[in-house]
């Protein structure tokens, strides 16, 4: 029997990790990929989180928890003996710093040049521009760090890594074959920032992840 089910979209990056993680760690965690399209699905969805927001997990225990970065380390807790939550006192506060990095301001300006890219609602209206000028920086923010370090937290990999990393690669890429800024917001031929995963060891963390179904080349978006 499964532990819980996974409540998402196909694709989401803010699910990304969450399956990743619950496939090392060998948690048995249903996904179930929830259809815009799909009158049932929307109506389950608005049941499950008024706010209409995926991922949503609820455990066969029937505990219900929203908030991906809550599900993320909730889920990486099954495995008591995982090194993905940190070896020092001061890892959970790291883990956390970067975790919001990505879900407050990572990837918003992921999705605000995006979404409009593939026609998907965006809940909170961006302008595209802005947003390139925010991805630039926290890419450049990103590149900086890594450049110095194996993974987020120096040497440990850590649950950061699965959430903050495999989601730029594939999106950065497809945004830079519509979009590209430069520093003071004005457009350049490259990229925003060059890759945030210069070695092999974080190109494995994004091999893990783009395993997912949510990843995986052709997969509808829902």
């Amino acid at each position: 029997m499964a532990f819980g089910t996974l409540y998402t979209r196909n694709p989401n990056p803010r699910s990304f990790a969450i399956i990743a993680v619950s496939k090392l760690l060998n948690i048995d965690l249903a996904v179930q990929y929830l259809d815009r399209e799909n009158p049932e699905d929307e109506a389950l969805l608005y049941k499950l989180n008024p706010l209409r927001q995926v991922p949503i997990f609820v455990g066969e225990d029937g505990f219900k928890l929203t908030e991906c970065t809550a599900i993320l380390q909730y889920v990486t807790s099954q495995s008591p003996t995982t090194p993905l939550l940190g070896h020092t006192p001061t890892s959970p506060y790291e883990i956390q710093k970067w975790l919001s990095f990505a879900n407050s301001d990572l990837l918003p300006a992921i999705g605000g040049i995006i979404l409009p890219l593939l026609r998907l609602h965006n809940a909170v209206q961006k302008d595209v521009q802005d947003c390139l000028r925010a991805l630039h920086a926290d890419l450049a923010l990103l590149q900086n760090h890594l450049q110095g370090n194996k993974f987020l937290l120096g040497d440990e990999i850590t649950i950061a890594d699965y959430f903050v990393i495999p989601p730029v690669e594939r999106p950065v890429a497809f945004a830079a074959q519509s979009h590209r800024v430069r520093g003071d917001g004005t457009v350049r031929p490259e990229r925003p920032a060059a890759s945030a995963t210069p070695n092999a060891a974080r190109a494995g963390v994004c091999r893990s992840a783009c395993e997912t179904p949510t990843l995986r080349a052709g997969a509808t978006s829902r």
